[in-house]
């Protein structure tokens, strides 16, 4: 903990003393500071990762402009020597009744905080194909030695009067919540366990399903999903892949709104690393979307999702001025000392968004809420972490939508689902 303290100090306190001199410059030496820091934010840790990504994503808190330099924050992949959670591992499956008949020793896919293998497992002499997700040996005990001092900080710089609205420590905590979460992967387990129960019907969506028991706190040994990642599809030949694009664009949106207004159970992180699309025998077959990775999760309150639903039906029906009022409702706390301000700029948002009649694909709903969380941010409107979470879900799910069908129109799709049970709660 100590020799921590003393590293983080090594690193950042040029940073900080350095940053007015580099602002005053602006310009090309602001740039490279920035690429500094970010440099030096991505060998602190996966907890300072993960709290730059997190913090870019909370425009209603922070300024774009730091929002937007810390979007580019990468975790960094790295890996671990398998041995060292080989005994571990094997324990695990002795106990369970479970022989490894063979391990890829490779990480089919690895992040700041885990690492994938393909495997074999075997039980009552049936063989099955696995995947198995192991935590990075150090990632737990200099996570919560980092999110400590985190605290700390954040609890100095609460006692400045300008940054106190901030409530700089319950954002820590907030985050500190999403880190727990991703680093017990039997979290993520019983979040598989859920998204599968929900989705039990629908043939063209599936999630991994841990083999129980071979689930600790540090390993989850998982059913294996076939399969392309998204981001080759979306990166891939257009006039060849057309049609599928499309079709996997729909399965995979009407999944989402499944996800938040019938389910009420979301999961947090849809980037196209953590989806991949199979096609059947000989790619012949019908289009699957799987989905990965399901440490983050969001679920709103009966209040939450009512003022979700409410909100939705406010922009379908271009009535930005009460969807300012809904945020403001929903809003954890907030020092806005001009609402109408507020409420005028929802206003012309909403009307320069849908008020000259937008063709169909012209209008993104990911964008007007993007812009929405950056005026709460001017307004000093702090958006419930839940809320915040499923708005941003909506951001990156319309965006990637929209590079696999540049048609997709997520609000109209949305629209006949929000009405309906604006209707029914009435």
């Amino acid at each position: 903990m100590v020799q921590r303290i003393f590293r983080h100090i090594f690193i950042f306190f040029p940073l900080a003393v350095s940053y007015l001199p580099f602002r005053l410059l602006g310009g090309s030496a602001l740039d490279l500071w920035w690429r500094w820091a970010i440099a030096e934010l991505e060998r602190s840790g996966p907890a300072f990762v993960k709290l730059g990504q997190w913090a870019a994503t909370r425009t209603d808190i922070f300024p774009q402009d730091l929002c937007s330099r810390l979007s580019i924050l990468h975790s960094n992949a790295q890996t671990h020597d398998i041995e060292s959670s080989l005994d571990d591992l094997l324990l695990l499956m002795r106990n369970s009744g479970y022989q490894l008949l063979s391990l890829d020793k490779t990480p089919i896919g690895s992040g700041c905080i885990a690492q994938v293998h393909r495997a074999v497992i075997m039980k009552d002499d049936e063989p099955m194909k696995v995947a198995i997700k192991i935590i990075h040996p150090e990632v737990p005990s200099t996570s919560y030695a980092d999110i400590h001092l985190m605290l700390s900080l954040a609890t100095l710089v609460e006692k400045l009067p300008r940054l106190r609205w901030l409530s700089l420590r319950e954002s820590v905590e907030e985050f500190a919540g999403l880190m727990q979460n991703q680093i017990d992967l039997r979290v993520e387990a019983n979040n598989l366990e859920m998204f599968s129960q929900n989705f039990k019907s629908w043939e063209e969506v599936k999630f991994p399903l841990p083999i129980r028991p071979l689930v600790s706190e540090n390993i989850l040994v998982e059913t294996l999903q076939d399969g392309i990642p998204l981001a080759e599809l979306i990166s891939g030949n257009l006039s060849d892949q057309t049609d599928i694009r499309r079709k996997v664009a729909d399965i995979g949106m009407r999944a989402f709104l499944a996800m938040c207004f019938k389910h009420n159970f979301i999961h947090g992180d849809l980037h196209p690393g953590n989806v991949l699309v199979s096609f059947g025998e000989d790619n012949n077959g019908p289009i699957r979307v799987s989905f990965l990775d399901a440490g983050i999760t969001s679920q709103l309150s009966d209040r939450d999702k009512k003022n979700f639903v409410a909100l939705f039906g406010a922009v379908v029906q271009r009535d930005g001025r009460l969807a300012a009022q809904l945020m403001l409702e929903n809003a954890r706390d907030h020092a806005c000392d001009n609402v109408e301000a507020f409420c005028d700029g929802m206003e012309r948002l909403v009307n320069d968004a849908l008020g000259r009649g937008l063709v169909l694909g012209k209008f993104r709903a990911g964008q007007i809420l993007a812009q929405a969380f950056t005026l709460a941010c001017l307004h000093r409107v702090k958006i419930e972490s839940n809320f915040a979470a499923v708005c941003l879900a909506v951001m990156v799910l319309d965006g990637v939508g929209r590079e696999l069908d540049p048609s997709l129109d997520l609000l109209q799709m949305a629209a006949p689902i929000v009405l309906r049970q604006l209707i029914d709660r009435r």
